[in-house]
């Protein structure tokens, strides 16, 4: 008998959904369903990459030290985009990151050149040592090597498994990822990707088999399981993400599963369930940028055979008003929107006005008790009410 049958009795390399919730395999449906819509969503290239980055950040967040309040977000976003100059203190912090987004990136692009591997023993211990390059660690801490002794990351709970079964339990946990428990039936690959993401983060944080940066190689793990399946980049972000804005629920259920008399199910429903309503967060800011874009190419389409001095001008009054969310009095316009303020400052109020009024003429804005607003949400459902997306959904 091993050792960590007795310490660890609940690491059984099994799983039984048999006798799951309903619950459960509909929001592994939904996900599946929101990831199709995400994967043929178009979107401009900028808009895409802004997306995508923006969630990287959030993702970083865990790593940044955001939550403790040690780095700002707009810290984060300007060290992943190589424009932080950070102080000596918060350097290591930095290489975190970037290790991360070297990993992250590694996994997208062997993936896109079909040559992402399964999960292996050297390819786990290959991602530990992408997570601690070139960090300062303890002499006994050696960057993809299993722990020799006891870890030194003790906020957990519970003590890791004695280090003379971590290369065991880390090679079964690849044979039980890579066997026929996990071959998914047609038209189900994503939503047995994301079986397979929190099940290897539950027992790779129990099984904890590298002396440093568990966590990290954890979600590299969890990133090459669901795109391995497809499931598209930013949705591989998500688990990560839920995670780390839900710590306390996080704790408090990983230790209620961590004992033999339990089973995974709450751990796995509330995990998919932050997956599935960040997904929903996701299309939600694509649709907030097709708004933007559908309204823009409106805006450009009405002025399309106007060209005097003046049409320009009050074309770019259309789309400076763009963001005005509320209704607006005419009289605080210009102190309300800057590029207003700036557009008209050698002009009187009155070439203001009747540039408004032009534009209600158009059909852009209107007038209400409040103020002036846009009917942007009104032209853009118009446009998507021919069947593209739910038109009550459309942001303002």
């Amino acid at each position: 008998m091993r050792a960590y049958e007795k310490t660890h009795p609940w690491l059984k390399f099994s799983i039984n959904l048999s006798k799951a919730p309903a619950r459960l395999w509909a929001m592994l449906g939904e996900c599946n369903a929101l990831c199709h819509c995400l994967k043929k969503t178009a979107l401009l290239p900028e808009t895409g990459d802004f997306l995508f980055h923006d969630y990287l950040a959030r993702c970083s967040m865990t790593f940044s030290g955001t939550v403790n309040g040690f780095m700002t977000e707009h810290e984060v976003r300007q060290m992943l985009d190589g424009s932080l100059t950070p102080p000596q203190s918060q350097k290591y912090i930095v290489q975190k990151n970037e290790n991360i987004r070297s990993g992250f990136n590694k996994i997208v692009e062997n993936y896109r050149q079909n040559t992402l591997n399964e999960l292996s023993p050297g390819v786990i211990s290959e991602y530990n040592r992408i997570v601690l390059d070139r960090l300062a660690l303890s002499g006994t801490d050696i960057p993809g090597e299993i722990r020799a002794s006891d870890s030194g990351e003790h906020d957990r709970p519970f003590s890791p498994v004695l280090p003379e079964d971590c290369g065991y339990l880390l090679e079964n946990l690849c044979d039980w990822m890579n066997s026929n428990t996990f071959m998914a039936p047609s038209g189900m690959s994503m939503m047995y990707g994301f079986l397979k993401a929190v099940l290897a983060h539950v027992y790779m944080a129990w099984i904890h088999p590298f002396g440093n940066g568990n966590l990290r190689t954890s979600l590299l793990v969890e990133i090459h399981s669901m795109i391995a399946s497809s499931i598209p980049p930013p949705a591989a972000l998500l688990m990560s993400i839920h995670f780390t804005q839900t710590q306390s629920e996080y704790k408090r259920l990983f230790e209620q599963v961590s004992n033999p008399e339990s089973t995974l199910q709450p751990f796995i429903i509330y995990a998919i369930e932050g997956i599935r309503d960040g997904l929903y967060g996701q299309i939600d800011s694509i649709k907030k940028y097709q708004a933007d874009a559908l309204w823009r190419y409106y805006i450009h389409k009405i002025f399309s055979d106007k060209t005097s001095i003046s049409d320009i001008r009050r074309r770019q009054l259309a789309l400076d008003l763009s963001d005005m969310d509320n209704p607006v009095p005419l009289p605080m316009l210009q102190k309300t929107v800057p590029q207003v303020a700036l557009a008209y400052a050698k002009r009187t109020y009155k070439t203001m006005t009747r540039d408004i009024y032009e534009l209600i003429s158009l059909g852009l804005l209107e007038k209400t008790s409040n103020g002036i607003k846009t009917r942007k949400k009104i032209i853009c459902n118009n446009f998507i009410s021919s069947g593209l997306s739910d038109v009550n959904d459309i942001p303002d």
